[in-house]
């Protein structure tokens, strides 16, 4: 997996900030007790500040590959009720993606899955150029090919699109 932190500066920032606020919602409704979440791959972790203007109760863990962005050295010690994917799948290969899943699955069946996918349609293509931006160099994965891995492992609860570029999906195991 790639070593990639998205900088949310303007304009890139208002596109990034109404994502991340809607997957702070999904987050704040999925259920009424507190929870524990992890944001893997969080970068500048904006999530989580997101995330405690709508519920302090909820604790949310920051984890990235670069150890000074995380709150936590190991994502996997604890089973936590929801796991955050935001733009980040697409930096990992399709077995990557299975085996993470697959991981979680054993953890915590009942896991909520919440999947940020950039669609890099021609929008996210003209503003790369525009804002002479490197946002896809890195890229593994398509869009299709992680919804095809999602769909095969994970049922989708709901789905949602931000600016037409970014698909939310909020997800549970099939069992």
């Amino acid at each position: 997996m790639n070593q990639i932190v998205t900088k949310y500066q303007f304009p890139q920032n208002i596109y990034f900030h109404a994502v991340l606020k809607k997957i702070a919602k999904l987050v704040c409704k999925s259920q009424g007790k507190p929870l524990n979440v992890i944001d893997f791959g969080c970068g500048t972790g904006l999530l989580k500040y997101f995330i405690e203007q709508i519920d302090s109760k909820i604790k949310v863990a920051s984890y990235d590959i670069d150890p000074a962005l995380s709150d936590v050295d190991d994502p996997w010690g604890i089973p936590y009720d929801v796991w955050v994917f935001n733009h980040v799948l697409m930096y990992m290969n399709e077995v990557e993606i299975s085996d993470l899943l697959c991981r979680i699955k054993l953890m915590n069946p009942h896991a909520l899955i919440i999947i940020g996918a950039g669609r890099q349609n021609y929008l996210s293509k003209i503003g790369s150029i525009l804002l002479n931006q490197n946002a896809h160099n890195a890229t593994i994965s398509s869009i299709d090919s992680q919804i095809d891995i999602i769909q095969k492992q994970l049922k989708v609860i709901s789905k949602s699109s931000v600016y037409l570029m970014t698909e939310i999906m909020s997800c549970r195991f099939k069992h």
